[in-house]
């Protein structure tokens, strides 16, 4: 029985849409509805199982497939899956009208030659995107390539007008173009601009001094969140374009050796509430004393929305950022940043902070942290610099109530990191290795090696913290020296111990601990991020004190 897309009513998930009733079929073939089976198919996850429902049979596979369709939808891996997909695609000419998240992949393609017939299948993708009306979701890897190679290709992103969000690496002058021309109401963007060493493309493909603004223009009224990476050697230009992004909200950056203005992007998008930075510089080698005079008389009264910012503290003190903020994500707290620290803090007066540092800071600085209205600290400290000195980590241990007191704090997340001492282990094999002579070279490869705890070295930070009794106690010491803490959270990641609780005062101010419930635990540490936390949310129930 072979049946086609204009002979199966497909039942429609909007509630709009008044669903066709299903032919009937001769008792030979189906004994459900059409209409029962496809209701089946959307209730089967994931793809590759629905894929193993298609081929129950013809009928079922032609519904099934345009199920698959509406999901996220990844190709050109390689060319011949490119192929196959242009293929399929092309057989029904409506099953590009089901096409909502498309990614084309050519990460592989990096040192593809371009020839004639893979100009010609990147010539069929584009006939299936120029079909495929309703994509929401477009994701384009290695875009410049492509698009240099097929104007065809280039042509039919260009028409599309559903897209709200756009992901395009290895973006160069073809790509910018096409984009310039794409009038859909997109929402999300996120660029990543070409390094021409990589790409093998004429250098008069690349984008000299880069202005996101350029290729975001037609966005101008829809734009809500922006990721941009961009490590060439030229960088941003000075000035972007004068007509401001309003309703951009989340800003993301990540630059190369190439030290960022960031004035631009500040006058660009006026209202951005969510900023993160990351880069690549060597502020060992700059005027950042400099950079932050001519900065900081220009951004006094820009940002004045900025809630969460996640960059480091060369990075805020370069851009003269003083916007004040409720998060500052600071990273890595040393020796190299610590003067211009405590001038960011002034500047963005924060209630939350999140960083990390070595024991060295504990021990050899006076005071971390300058007095502020922080509420909120999460802190990693990472003993390793300890290794050898038994009598150091419980002076870290006892040395941070005294740094932290001078902050109003009703949470703490405090976590200890460390580096276990290991050895080898090897194990046997899963099959029978009873005909192998173990004298013979084969046989050694039949067992495997893994890193395990090694307790034959001596690891005094390891003893030190051997139970709970060592977080209990610096638990008991934090809530004596912080009046104000509430709840607090320590974990030694290395031990797999941790302890989470609730402070609750009597009329004298004598703390009592409640362990906090799991969901609690949860809320305490939502947001927090990865450098902090490292590996320490594990399934054990919280430590009861």
């Amino acid at each position: 029985m072979s049946e086609s897309l204009e002979d199966v009513a497909v039942p429609s998930t909007d509630s709009n849409v008044t669903v066709t009733s299903a032919r009937s079929f001769s008792s030979s073939g189906l004994k459900l509805p059409f209409d029962v089976l496809f209701q089946v198919a959307q209730h089967i996850c994931p793809a590759p199982t629905l894929c193993s429902f298609m081929l129950t049979c013809r009928t079922v596979y032609h519904g099934s497939a345009l199920l698959l369709l509406r999901g996220k939808i990844s190709v050109a891996k390689t060319l011949p899956k490119l192929v196959s997909f242009c293929r399929f695609m092309r057989r029904e000419n409506s099953r590009a009208l089901h096409l909502r998240d498309l990614r084309i992949d050519t990460t592989r393609w990096r040192y593809r030659d371009f020839d004639d017939t893979t100009i010609r299948v990147l010539d069929r993708l584009a006939d299936v995107i120029s079909r495929a009306k309703r994509i929401e979701v477009l994701e384009i890897q290695h875009s410049e390539q492509l698009l240099f190679h097929s104007s065809r290709l280039a042509h039919a992103v260009s028409s599309l007008t559903k897209l709200k969000t756009i992901t395009l690496t290895g973006v160069g002058l073809c790509t910018q173009a096409a984009c310039m021309e794409l009038k859909s109401p997109v929402t999300s963007a996120s660029l990543t601009y070409m390094d021409v060493d990589e790409m093998g493309l004429p250098l008069s493909t690349a984008i000299e001094n880069v202005d996101p603004t350029e290729l975001l223009k037609n966005f101008q009224e829809t734009l809500e969140e922006l990721s941009v990476t961009c490590h060439t050697d030229d960088g941003f230009a000075q000035t972007f374009l004068r007509t401001p992004f309003l309703h951009v909200k989340e800003l993301s950056l990540e630059t190369g050796a190439s030290i960022l203005d960031q004035y631009p992007f500040m006058v660009a998008f006026p209202n951005v509430s969510e900023f993160s930075w990351s880069e690549e510089f060597d502020w060992g080698f700059a005027d950042i004393q400099g950079a932050h005079d001519d900065n900081i008389a220009l951004t006094g009264e820009l940002w004045p929305e900025l809630s969460l910012l996640d960059a480091g503290i060369h990075c805020c003190f370069v851009s003269g950022l003083q916007s004040r903020v409720q998060e500052w994500c600071v990273g890595l707290l040393d020796q190299t940043n610590f003067g211009q620290f405590y001038e960011v803090m002034g500047l963005l007066r924060p209630s939350v902070i999140q960083l990390f540092m070595g024991a060295a800071m504990v021990q050899k600085t006076d005071a971390l942290f300058p007095p502020s209205d922080v509420k909120r600290v999460a802190l990693s400290v990472d003993l390793d610099e300890l290794i050898g000195e038994p009598t150091k980590a419980q002076h870290v241990v006892e040395a941070l109530p005294r740094h932290l007191q001078v902050m109003p704090l009703r949470e703490l997340i405090l976590v200890f990191r460390h580096r276990l001492p290991t050895m080898s282990e090897g194990y046997p094999p899963s099959y029978d290795t009873s005909k192998s002579d173990p004298d013979s070279e084969e046989f050694d490869e039949y067992f495997s090696f893994r890193q395990v705890e090694s307790f034959t070295h001596s690891d005094p930070i390891r003893d030190y913290f051997d139970n709970t009794a060592t977080l209990v106690m610096t638990a008991q010491t934090l809530a004596n020296a912080i009046p104000t803490l509430e709840k607090i959270y320590i974990a030694a990641d290395f031990r797999y111990l941790k302890l989470s609780a609730k402070i609750v005062r009597d009329e004298e101010g004598i703390a009592e601990f409640h362990a906090l419930s799991q969901e609690e635990e949860d809320s305490i540490l939502d947001g927090i991020e990865h450098y902090v936390l490292w590996s320490i949310r594990y399934r054990s129930p919280p430590s009861q004190i």
